[in-house]
């Protein structure tokens, strides 16, 4: 008779997918404590921009505007990743939207120092401030990615685990198909060592099509019964 081999496998419980790409990488948990302490470096800069909006005339700007202006646009950025570092349904798509913003914000930062150094006279420090504050872009846009990939990955294995059978009925149904399945080979072996061979514990297969033992090996065969059929080997 033919034999149906059903294989089973154990996913972890849904309480370990928080501390999911521990092993390979930063946990979400880590990424959201680096977030939060992310967000007070646009806030120094802001404070920088809001005390020496004063000096904004050495390069042309006597009202102060592009130092409110940037001041003001540090401050939200900052405020915007300390809240997308308390999690939440949104966070994921929110630090999307930084990503853009923050390399955004790095390009003109490189445009605003490149015509205050055109138009101005001694102001390195603006210059320096706006320059370094468009190199952080890349490394605050790369923890903000990371954080992204991290929930994605979060959630496909949520998904998964609600798609498997629970955890415990997985493992009895392992071990009892385990069980039958030696039944199956001891039954097979009654009647020649090929069929038993050619399907030992190293041969699991999963389908849903049953596999027939083939019995027609022995020594006066090429393969010595331990090989599959031909039609088994042709897929």
């Amino acid at each position: 008779s033919p034999i149906l081999v059903t294989s089973y496998v154990d996913l972890p419980p849904a309480s370990d997918m928080e501390h999911a790409g521990e092993g390979s990488g930063l946990s979400k948990a880590t990424l959201e404590h680096v977030l939060t302490a992310m967000s007070y470096v646009p806030t120094f800069f802001a404070i920088f921009f809001f005390v020496t909006w004063k000096d904004n005339d050495k390069y042309e700007d006597k009202h102060g505007t592009s130092g409110t202006i940037a001041g003001l646009l540090c401050l939200t950025y900052g405020i915007s990743v300390g809240l997308a570092s308390g999690g939440g349904a949104a966070a994921a798509d929110m630090c999307k939207i930084l990503i853009l913003t923050r390399l955004s914000l790095g390009v003109f930062a490189v445009i605003a120092g490149m015509l205050i150094f055109a138009t101005g006279e001694n102001i390195v420090k603006f210059v320096l401030m706006y320059l370094f504050f468009a190199v952080l872009s890349i490394p605050e846009a790369g923890v903000l990615y990371a954080y992204v990939r991290q929930v994605q990955l979060e959630r496909f294995l949520a998904s998964e685990g609600n798609q498997a059978p629970p955890h415990g009925h997985a493992g009895h149904a392992g071990h009892s198909g385990h069980a039958d399945m030696q039944q199956q080979m001891a039954a097979a072996g009654q009647y020649g060592m090929g069929g038993a061979a050619a399907y030992g514990p190293g041969a699991m297969y999963s389908s849903s099509h049953p596999v027939t033992p083939h019995f027609g090996g022995g020594y006066g065969g090429g393969d010595f019964g331990l090989g599959l059929p031909p039609a088994q080997q042709a897929t």
